[in-house]
This record gives C-alpha cells, structure tokens and sequence, in this order.
C-alpha cells in the first residue's frame, strides 16, 4: 500500500490517471490528509458527468467489514499514474462532492436560524435511519450543510477501521447515552447520536423564538449538542424542561428514547421524526 507521501506526491502532479476511471485534475488546494485517507477534489476529464467528485486514496488496510455496505463505499485497488510515468497502486474510493459547510462550523459561527436547521436535521435524521447501513461516527463535523439547506452525512472513514469489525460482527448494540462519542459501527448508535443533535438544536430553535419574543431567561447557546461530552444525559434531561413547556411533544419523546436506552431505539426514532416531515 503507498504512503502518506507517495500518495501527496502523486496528486500534486494536478493531473494524475487511474486505470478504470480515466484521467483526473486534482485540486490541490483541497488536499488533506486525514486519518484514514488523503482526499481531494477532482474532475474526471470526459466524464459525462460534469460534476467534480471526491477522491479517497487510502492509507490503511482495508478491512473485510466493506462487504456489508453499499458498493459506493468500498475502496479498490487501482494503479495512479502520474504525468511523469510514476505509477502507485492505491486503494481508491470516489464519490461525489458536495459544496457546504460543516454543521460544526454553522454552530461555531453562531449563525442563527435554528428552526430551519432543526428542520434539516429531522430530515437527516430519518435520511440516516433509513440507510442499511451504519455511519459509525456521526457528529457535527460529519455532516454536511449544503447550500439548498438540506444536510448530508459525510466521513465513512471510520468504516474500514478494523478495531471496529468486532463489534459489527458479533452485533453489539449497546447505545450507552453518555458515551456516544465512543465510534462503534451499529445503526443503534447513529441513531443515538443522530436523535441527540435533532432534540438539542430543536431546543436551540425554540429558545431563539422565544428570545426573540423577549423572554431571556435561557440562552439557546447553553444547549449547544456536543457529541464529545461526558454529559449527554444531563444535556437531553435540561432539554426536556424547555421541549415539555413548549409542547414540542415529538422531540420531547426522542430525548426520553435515548435517555432509555432502547433496544429498539432505530425503529422508536424513525416513527416519532415521520410525524414531523
């Protein structure tokens, strides 16, 4: 498998070719190098599609976990060659790009207009829960906001890590609230994590209107979702009090599924948030 540098050298030729796929012109001021991948984006030259896409060249193994998701996810080894002859065989993912701002940045930015984005989140919500596959790291940083509003979930890297095969396979499925941030790949944690975002920026949404009624009581940044936290719990039982006085029933009830820690909290969240949309 090439190296870190071996894959940085072969992109910053701007045009590299894949065999299989074609022709390529790197952007390379969007290279970065994370922890499972160096990524960029790109454009295939005469492609059909003239969108730009998202090269993945990963750095580590990959793991047999690929088999159980979508075919868009699975890496492959294929031969980059470079525009001076230097060829590398790279295991390779491509996939679309998208134009945003992470959900991280949004709240870091403060941006306001938390109902619209409490919205988008429900729509995510039931986007996610509807895949049959797990994400295995779902946070802010994770999710796309697109320029229509709408969000997408980026980031599968986490799914070839191989630590994590063992719990996919023997079906752990323990969704401890406090320790969401604790990636494990099974749909009842994304749900976990997922439902979480979606009941504290409903909460944001509410005290914004509320603020803007006058009433300055609660500051909606106080309920800022932090995925990291070491108190989940206590953020979904503070929500609780402003969902409950609100009468937001729905997202009410999605902080007390989490906070029960169900079994069945996948199916308990996709018919709670369809009576939103």
């Amino acid at each position: 498998m090439a190296s870190v540098t071996e894959i940085l050298h072969a992109l910053n030729y701007n045009h590299i070719y894949i065999d299989g796929v074609g022709e390529l012109v790197i952007h390379k001021e969007s290279i970065c190098v994370g922890n499972n991948a160096v990524i960029a984006r790109c454009h295939i030259v005469g492609a059909e599609d003239d969108g730009d896409k998202l090269l993945r060249c990963y750095i580590r193994w990959r793991s047999p976990i690929q088999s159980n998701y979508d075919h868009t996810f699975i890496p492959k080894a294929f031969t980059i060659t470079t525009l001076m002859g230097e060829s590398q065989e790279v295991d390779v993912s491509l996939s679309d790009w998208y134009k945003g701002i992470t959900l991280g940045q949004y709240l870091e930015n403060d941006s306001g207009g938390y109902d619209k984005l409490s919205h988008s989140v429900d729509a995510l919500v039931k986007a996610v829960l509807d895949l049959p596959y797990a994400h295995g790291d779902i946070q802010t940083d994770n999710i796309l906001i697109l320029e229509d509003g709408s969000m997408q979930l980026i980031d599968y890297d986490i799914i070839w890590e191989a630590k994590f095969i063992e719990d996919i396979h023997e079906g752990h499925f323990d969704v401890a609230p406090d320790n969401i941030h604790i990636a494990r790949v099974n749909r009842q944690r994304d749900a976990a994590a997922i439902g979480y975002l979606s009941v504290m920026i409903a909460t944001m949404a509410h005290i914004e209107r509320l603020n803007r009624k006058g009433y300055r009581e609660l500051n909606y940044r106080d309920f800022m979702p932090d995925l990291n936290s070491d108190n989940i719990t206590a953020d979904l039982k503070r929500a609780l009090t402003v969902l409950g006085n609100c009468g937001d029933s729905t997202h009410y009830q999605l902080a007390q599924i989490i906070i029960d820690n169900r079994q069945d909290i996948c199916a308990l969240i996709n018919a709670k948030i369809k009576r939103i949309l």
